[in-house]
Formats: structure tokens, C-alpha cells, sequence
């Protein structure tokens, strides 16, 4: 028996609607914002303090405190795009919300990143 041919679909495509890229930015924003918040609080005060060396543990916590926001700005993002398709429209704002972490992280494998200049 003869295979039927594949049948095209004349459906155009589906498109998103404007309101729903409003959420998306405004979703953006409202995972973006308090993630630069929260880095920039470990950076100011993660590391030592007068140009002091930073201890084994202030870099560890600050290191590890920029993981816990990584993993949380970056949560909601890879499971929308997980779960919903196109997922490029989800995968450019999780990389937004995730770049300010992620080059601090990077930043922070050299030990005298985390030397503060905070004297009081």
C-alpha cells in the first residue's frame, strides 16, 4: 500500500500578540531588576574591606552567592523555554537576566576581584 502524501498546512503562521510581548519584557524587567540589585550587593559588600586581601571564605561566599542568583534569574527562563515554544523568545531575555551574574562569576575566579575599597 502506497504511503499518502504528507500533507502541507496553508495555516499561516501564529503570531504573537502585542500584549503578550509587553508581558514578556515587562517579565524581563521584573526579573532583571532585582537580579542587578542583588549583584551589585555582592559586590559591594562580599569582599574584604581598606584593600585588605579577601579571606578563602569571602571569596567563596561571594562566588557562591552570585551562583544563587545565577540559578534563580536563570530558573524561570529555561522553564519557559523548556516548556513553550518559539523558545528563542524566552532563551534572549533569560540570557539578559542572567549576564550581569554570570560575568561577575567569571570576574570573580581572580582573587583580587573580590578587594574592596569600602573604608570607614
Amino acid at each position: 500500500m502506497a504511503d499518502p502524501a504528507p500533507t502541507t498546512s496553508t495555516e499561516p503562521a501564529r503570531r504573537w500578540h502585542p500584549l503578550a510581548w509587553v508581558a514578556l519584557v515587562a517579565a524581563t524587567a521584573a526579573v532583571l531588576v532585582p537580579t542587578l540589585g542583588a549583584t551589585w550587593l555582592v559586590l559591594a559588600f562580599g569582599g574584604s574591606t581598606c584593600n585588605e586581601p579577601p579571606t578563602a571564605d569571602e571569596v567563596w561566599e561571594g562566588q557562591g552567592s552570585l551562583l544563587v542568583i545565577l540559578a534563580l534569574a536563570g530558573l524561570p527562563w529555561a522553564l519557559l523555554a523548556t516548556f513553550l515554544r518559539p523558545r528563542v523568545r524566552f532563551v534572549v531575555p533569560g540570557l539578559v537576566c542572567i549576564a550581569a551574574p554570570l560575568v561577575c562569576l567569571v570576574l570573580g575566579l581572580d582573587h583580587d576581584f573580590w578587594r574592596g575599597s569600602f573604608c570607614f
